[in-house]
């Protein structure tokens, strides 16, 4: 099994031919009037549900077990954990981001 920094490509991230390029370029030209309301309203409750799921999650069991040894761990850093009074551990933001 690879990690994400085992995976290696012969083009460099910012590659505007690459497929982030490509959405990003894609992206940059999208216009919120581009988009079909049905769309608009399907990414607002996709939003909202997940806003809530993140909310409530948070204070399952197991998921203060997670988030208070994670916060042992690695202490907190400057954005804040949905459903606590807290930032989140760095390693949380370096997952999010790989």
């Amino acid at each position: 099994m690879s990690s994400v920094h085992e995976i290696r490509s012969d083009r460099a991230a910012t590659d505007p031919a690459g497929p982030t390029g490509r959405l990003a370029t894609w992206l940059a030209g999208l216009r919120l009037a581009d988009v079909p309301e049905r769309v608009r309203w399907r990414a607002i409750h996709l939003l909202l549900d997940g806003i809530g799921c993140a909310s409530v999650g948070a204070q399952l069991p197991w998921s203060r077990r997670v988030v208070e040894s994670l916060c042992r761990l690695e202490g907190r850093g400057p954005a804040q954990l949905i459903g606590w009074n807290r930032g989140a551990p760095p390693i949380v933001l370096k997952l999010a981001a790989s």
